[in-house]
């Protein structure tokens, strides 16, 4: 990475493969629409600030490998948050642990700032255990944080257009000012609240619950959905309540997010198919799609664009 980059994505495949390897991510757009990632970035030597915002809601499974940890705080928020089913106010933060997998669920128009550290070169502390992800900040903390790292970024940004000597004595300067403020705001972390027992419980139900049914839809390849009546008696809810779940998770029904799933899988196999001779009836068949003329009108509804220009995107044709 370079010490600066703006860089911008308009397909929700692109993302998945761009934050890998540190990052493997698993990326499903919610809501129609023609999909923009923006994101601007900034390389301290074992710090990394990114501000990332998208125009979609999407929802996410998202990993940290390695010897580091991200750590994320919302800017704006155009809707509900929801960080492994608990929802995320504008005083929280989220930590993502080395190893640790989340899942967000993030609406449309909304922006972070995200923290990465490489703890195989920043000697950071951080608490063994903690209760959940998402945990209230000190807001003194947390808005001293995002103003330094806001002045660092445009700091950075004018250096490159005026350049002035001792470059690496300011990246230095500047990755320990970002420490030090970090650390503050961690402190959140190794505290614990008795208030948030139930919270956290509640959470962690739902999200076993939602990661069980989601990954059953993602399964289930074939030209017709499940019935409502099937998911509820394979998970033991009632119909009333799995929709009551998805509706308080997603915002959408069962069916809808099965829909969104065969969709994606659409998506992947025209990126993925190596020859263009019946590329389109190829991935639509893996896909298990049976109604070939509706799922190419919901297809352009939902992507904005046909499947044919999917594929020239991949530079196929």
């Amino acid at each position: 990475m370079t010490l600066f980059e703006d860089y911008s994505i308009y397909d929700v495949s692109e993302l998945e493969s761009v934050m890998e390897p540190e990052w493997p991510m698993e990326c499903r757009q919610i809501k129609p629409g023609k999909f923009e990632y923006l994101d601007s970035a900034v390389d301290l030597s074992g710090i990394r600030i990114f501000w990332p915002s998208v125009n979609q809601t999407i929802r996410a499974k998202q990993a940290r490998l390695g010897n580091g940890f991200c750590f994320s705080v919302p800017i704006s928020l155009s809707g509900f948050v929801h960080v492994d089913c608990r929802e995320i106010n504008p005083e929280d933060g989220v930590l993502l642990f080395p190893g640790m997998e989340l899942d967000y669920l993030i609406p449309q128009n909304t922006r972070f700032m995200t923290i990465d550290v490489d703890l195989s070169r920043i000697p950071l502390s951080l608490p063994c255990r903690i209760n959940h992800p998402v945990q209230l900040l000190d807001k003194a903390a947390k808005n001293e944080l995002l103003r330094y790292c806001s002045f660092v970024t445009k700091s950075i940004q004018h250096k490159l257009s005026h350049p002035i000597p001792n470059q690496k004595n300011h990246i230095r300067h500047f990755r320990n000012g970002v420490v030090h403020r970090l650390s503050q705001v961690l402190k959140a972390y190794f505290t614990r609240n008795p208030d948030d027992t139930k919270v956290n419980a509640t959470a962690e139900a739902n999200r076993l619950v939602s990661k069980n049914i989601t990954e059953y839809l993602s399964d289930w390849n074939a030209d017709h959905p499940p019935s409502i009546s099937k998911i509820a008696q394979e998970f033991g809810l009632s119909e009333r309540n799995l929709y009551r779940h998805f509706n308080q998770w997603l915002g959408i029904s069962p069916y809808q997010y099965y829909q969104i799933e065969q969709l994606h899988r659409f998506h992947h196999y025209l990126r993925t198919d190596e020859q263009r001779k019946g590329a389109v009836t190829r991935a639509a068949t893996k896909a298990g799609i049976g109604n070939y003329c509706r799922a190419i009108s919901v297809y352009k509804k939902h992507f904005q664009e046909s499947p044919g220009e999917t594929i020239k995107k991949c530079n196929r044709l």
